[in-house]
C-alpha cells in the first residue's frame, strides 16, 4: 500500500500508452501503429527519469520486454530497449501477477502451470481424505486453496484456451470431485459467472475507464453488444460481461409470477358467496 501510494504520480503521458502498477511490479503497455514507436519509447524514457528523481532504481535484468504482432507482413523485429546502457532481454513469455503471457497470445503455457500447481495441492487433498475429514472440511479445502488457484485470472485466459487445454483443466476438477465424494461445478460455469461481479460494479462506476462499454439500449432494459470480427475478442471478458448483466437485466425485468396458494377455508367462502350472489340474482328476476 505504501509502495502504491509513493509511486502514485508515475503516470502515462500518452493515449496509446498505459503504465500499469501492482505491487512492486510495473508494467509499460504501448500500442504501435505504422511503426511508430517514438510514443513507447518516449514514456519509457520518462519512466526511467521520474524513477531516478524520486530515488528508485531499475533492475534492468529482471525488466523484459515482449513484442505482440499480428501484422500479415512483418518488417524486421523492433530494436530493443535500452536503460542505464544496458539492453532489455525480448522474451516470448513472461509472468505478470501470476498469469504467464505469451507473445502469440496462446494460453498453452499458463495452462499447463495452471495445472502443475494445482495438481501438487491435490497431494494434500488425498492426505486429507486419508485422515477420515469430512466432505465439507474436504471441500472446503478445495475451494480455498485448489479452486483459487484454478480459476486465479480466469477472465482473461479461459475464453481463448482450446479444447484439449479445457480437459486438462476439468480432468483435474474429476479427480478432486473424487477424492472429495461430491459433485464440483466445472470451470466452464465459474468463467460464466465470473464476469457478472466485475461487470456489475464497472457499470455502476462511472469514473472507470471501461464504463463506457456498458451502454444502456433505448429501453434500459439491456446493454448495446460489443461488435466483434475475430473469435478472440468475442470469448474475452468485456463481450461476455455485457452478455452476461444484459440478461440479468433482462431477467430482473421480467419477474416471474408468483401464485399464492390458496386455503381450503378461502376456496369454500369463495363457492357459497357465488352460489349466494346467483340465488338473489334469480330471485330478483
Amino acid at each position: 500500500m505504501l509502495y502504491s501510494l509513493f509511486t502514485h504520480d508515475g503516470l502515462s503521458c500518452y493515449v496509446r500508452t498505459k503504465v500499469l502498477k501492482c505491487a512492486a511490479d510495473t508494467t509499460v503497455i504501448g500500442l504501435i501503429t505504422n511503426v511508430v514507436e517514438s510514443e513507447y519509447r518516449d514514456q519509457v524514457n520518462k519512466l526511467i527519469s521520474w524513477c531516478n528523481d524520486n530515488n528508485l532504481e531499475l533492475n534492468v535484468n529482471k525488466t523484459k520486454e515482449i513484442v505482440v504482432d499480428f501484422r500479415r507482413k512483418k518488417s524486421s523485429p523492433p530494436s530493443p530497449l535500452v536503460i542505464d546502457g544496458r539492453t532489455v532481454e525480448i522474451v516470448q513469455h513472461f509472468k505478470v501477477i501470476g498469469s504467464t503471457i505469451s507473445g502469440n497470445l496462446k494460453r498453452e503455457l499458463n495452462v499447463v502451470n495452471i495445472v502443475k500447481k494445482a495438481q501438487q495441492r491435490l497431494y494434500f487433498l488425498r492426505r486429507l481424505r486419508s485422515f477420515g475429514l469430512t466432505t465439507q472440511v474436504m471441500l472446503n479445502f478445495y475451494i480455498d486453496v485448489m479452486e483459487s488457484v484454478l480459476i486465479f485470472s480466469i477472465t482473461v485466459w479461459f475464453g481463448s484456451i482450446t479444447q484439449k487445454e479445457m480437459l486438462r483443466l476439468n480432468r483435474v476438477v474429476k479427480t478432486a470431485s473424487r477424492m472429495i465424494g461430491r459433485d464440483l461445478p466445472s470451470l466452464e460455469i465459474l468463467y460464466l459467472q465470473s464476469p457478472l461481479g466485475r461487470a456489475t460494479i464497472i457499470s455502476q462506476d462511472s469514473s472507470h475507464p471501461a464504463h463506457d462499454l456498458f451502454e444502456p439500449l433505448p429501453s434500459s432494459r439491456r446493454f448495446r453488444s460489443i461488435k466483434t470480427r475475430i473469435k478472440r475478442f468475442s470469448t474475452s471478458f468485456f463481450p461476455l460481461a455485457v452478455q452476461a448483466l444484459s440478461k440479468q437485466k433482462c431477467f430482473l425485468s421480467h419477474p416471474q409470477q408468483t401464485h399464492i396458494p390458496l386455503s381450503d377455508e378461502f376456496l369454500v367462502f369463495i363457492f357459497y358467496h357465488n352460489l349466494l350472489f346467483y340465488f338473489l340474482f334469480y330471485i330478483s328476476s
